[in-house]
């Protein structure tokens, strides 16, 4: 698929000379351009190309060109709707019905007193194109399977040589390009030339048509009146390296619900409280899952203890469950003992490694640092009104002791 280049034809042009729709593609050599007398004739001669997408360049007549001294802050405080009213004095329809593009530029301007060469003129370049004008030219594209892709104005096809401008003339139209951003139609010369005084040198391109000798003489010859230089050029008229990303790119854009900057601070605001909540969310999980491993862990470690024939634990409550049916189905009584038993090892800071119960006695192989705690552990057993009796002390690796200790009510 390739891009149609498509050169709108001046539509004030007198009756006599042919109205012609220019054109290329990229297959095209450099410079070339067809030409269709007619819409369908356009469309006919198009019809073999393999075309997806439009680029319009509409007479820089058909809009107009601005150049005021303002520098960057000052256009953006201005804004796309301040820019506008600066075409009130130039424009014959309402500011508010213009389509506005603008490019900044940075001109050096030299200096004649011995001073530091560090005087810039910064000035803003607009472009305006009536809302009307503009929708004429996307309705026409819409009638076709093509895409509009850029609207430009066809000044951007002259080429520009040095640092002179170009007065460009062809059959159909006749424009001075002055630089990059900025050009005039140049219908008349006498009217145009009175806006530039300045003007002293330029360069001429004129492409071969019918009587395009006579006009070339009767161009130089008024330019020689007004002493002004020329410099007869033979460029090649191209398309410039960017359409649709150009400044002056008329085409609205398509733009999506957009917001307010306001809501657009208030939607950052909750989005970032919502990330936070997530943060923190995920913390507090992953620190709630290492506190359920450590209690599982420590809870394993205890029914090891207390019941050390279990060599494999696959659901802890459920084998926990088991033992405590099975004690209460021996014996009922082993739930109150064990009851109290607990808070009184609990207060001493003991454990029991292995518990055991049978017939009203509860035997619990406790570890202790020494011989000393397990004797006190007894004697706390006898004043809170239990019969216990401290059986065999073992040594442990840990230079620890391992009594017996057997508990009845």
């Amino acid at each position: 698929m390739s891009t149609l280049f498509l050169w709108l034809p001046v539509q004030q042009m007198p009756e006599a000379l042919p109205v012609a729709w220019r054109w290329r593609t990229a297959r095209q050599p450099l410079g070339v351009w067809q030409q269709s007398l007619t819409w369908e004739a356009l469309l006919k001669d198009t019809a073999s190309e393999s075309i997806r997408d439009v680029v319009l360049f509409f007479p820089t007549s058909s809009g107009q060109l601005l150049r005021q001294n303002l520098s960057r802050a000052q256009v953006r405080q201005l804004g796309p709707q301040g820019l506008k009213y600066l075409f009130e004095e130039f424009s014959l329809s309402n500011v508010e019905q213009l389509e506005i593009r603008s490019i900044q530029q940075v001109q050096h301007k030299k200096r004649v007193e011995p001073l530091p060469d560090t005087n810039f003129n910064e000035h803003v370049t607009l472009l305006a194109l009536n809302q009307e004008t503009l929708s004429q030219y996307t309705h026409m594209l819409g009638l076709t399977p093509w895409r509009l892709s850029a609207l430009l104005p066809d000044f951007l096809l002259i080429p520009l040589h040095g640092t002179q401008p170009t007065l460009y003339i062809d059959e159909q139209c006749r424009l001075l390009r002055i630089d990059e951003a900025l050009a005039y139609p140049a219908d008349d010369l006498a009217i145009l030339l009175s806006r530039l005084p300045h003007l002293t040198r330029l360069n001429l391109l004129i492409m071969p048509f019918a009587g395009s000798d006579s006009v070339l003489a009767e161009v130089q010859a008024y330019l020689a009146e007004h002493n002004i230089s020329v410099n007869i050029i033979s460029h090649a008229v191209n398309v410039p390296m960017q359409t649709v990303t150009h400044a002056f790119n008329v085409l609205p854009q398509v733009k999506t619900a957009g917001l307010s900057p306001y809501w657009r601070a208030v939607a950052a605001t909750l989005i970032l409280g919502a990330t936070l909540q997530l943060i923190h969310d995920a913390v507090t999980m992953y620190r709630y899952q290492k506190i359920a491993q450590a209690t599982t862990a420590q809870a394993e470690q205890q029914f090891r203890q207390w019941y050390p024939e279990e060599r494999r634990i696959v659901n802890l409550k459920r084998q926990v469950s088991a033992h405590v049916q099975t004690t209460q189905t021996h014996d009922l009584t082993a739930l109150s003992l064990i009851s109290r038993v607990g808070p009184i090892m609990q207060q001493a800071r003991l454990t029991a490694q292995a518990v055991r119960y049978q017939t009203g006695t509860l035997e619990m192989e406790v570890e202790a640092n020494n011989m000393a705690e397990l004797e006190q552990l007894r004697q706390s057993f006898g004043q809170q009104g239990l019969k216990a009796q401290l059986g065999s002390v073992n040594n442990t690796a840990h230079a620890k002791v391992v009594g017996v200790m057997r508990v009845q009510t």
